[in-house]
């Protein structure tokens, strides 16, 4: 994978579309800077589309229990919160404790944060399944980066670990583990 990413948009027809992305999650493999994260999220918390988005959720118990909180504050005059809540109240998911967001990520916090409907009943196993399948992948990906690390654990935890090849081990690859 060199490059991806996911964007939430308003539909709404109300909403500018001018105004672009609500949330884009990113993974650029090699960015062309090396301030830029090669994972990331943006989050444009003053699109004027973010409000109203809040406000067309639909009813899941975490938007409700959103809109309760709204309804509590004493700040009335804000312009980052309406009585649906605000954009700090949105939790975006990162990818767990080790790996970057896969798509099940995004799914589940749009059935989460704004209420969006599902399709099927057992549609916490399906992204389950789905995210499961995607750390796997990543964890090969991350043993492949760091077998000397993995080797480790594995002996740690009883394994008996061998190397079997020709040449000299694979050595960690330090570009990709020191990488911001």
């Amino acid at each position: 994978m060199e490059k991806s990413n996911f964007k939430v948009t308003p539909i709404n027809k109300t909403a500018d579309a001018a105004s672009g992305p609500l949330i884009t999650f990113d993974y650029i493999r090699s960015p062309r800077s090396r301030d830029v994260p090669t994972a990331h999220l943006n989050l444009d918390s003053h699109n004027p589309a973010f409000l109203p988005a809040l406000a067309h959720a639909g009813a899941s118990r975490r938007v409700n229990n959103r809109r309760n909180k709204a309804q509590k504050r004493t700040d009335k005059a804000s312009e980052y919160w309406n009585e649906h809540g605000a954009e700090s109240d949105v939790h975006v998911p990162l990818g767990g404790a080790r790996f970057r967001p896969c798509l099940e990520d995004v799914l589940e916090m749009l059935i989460n944060e704004f209420g969006i409907d599902r399709a099927q009943e057992d549609w916490r196993k399906a992204l389950a399944e789905g995210r499961r399948r995607w750390r796997d992948y990543q964890l090969l990906a991350a043993v492949k980066d760091n077998p000397t690390t993995a080797v480790q654990q594995l002996r740690e935890l009883g394994y008996r670990v061998e190397w079997a090849g020709a040449d000299a081990p694979p050595q960690p690859n330090t570009t990709k583990l020191e990488r911001f």
